[in-house]
């Protein structure tokens, strides 16, 4: 008997933290791609994948004190970026509750695109 209650309260100790300490491992999952432009540059392309439920803050907000994305290039491959990162997707813009200003944020999909030489 008491080798069932400790295999019982092994087992419960093993799995009840994953249960409830559950987290969504990967809530945006990106993928990426290049374009060769007719002018010898190169464009590429981030995909971002937002899992239903979960908000990916936009790059661009309306104010300073919301809350905003960044996508760094490595130091490195800055010198062979050609203007700036542009926003494809529309966003969506709501006033966020703890912070009580609007944020620009994205749900389901989201796209960027920078061009290279």
């Amino acid at each position: 008997m008491k080798n069932i209650i400790g295999l019982l309260l092994g087992l419960f100790c093993i799995v009840f933290p994953r249960v409830a300490f559950a987290q969504n491992e990967a809530p945006v999952s990106f993928s990426f791609d290049k374009t060769k432009l007719a002018s010898g540059e190169w464009e590429l392309t981030i995909n971002a994948k937002i899992q239903s439920g979960v908000k990916l803050y936009a790059i661009k907000q309306p104010t300073a004190d919301g809350v905003s994305s960044t996508i760094t290039f490595d130091k490195e491959f800055t010198q062979f970026l050609n203007g700036q990162l542009q926003e494809v997707t529309a966003f969506q813009t709501e006033t966020d509750a703890t912070l009580g200003v609007a944020v620009n944020y994205f749900a389901g999909s989201a796209q960027w695109k920078q061009k290279v030489k």
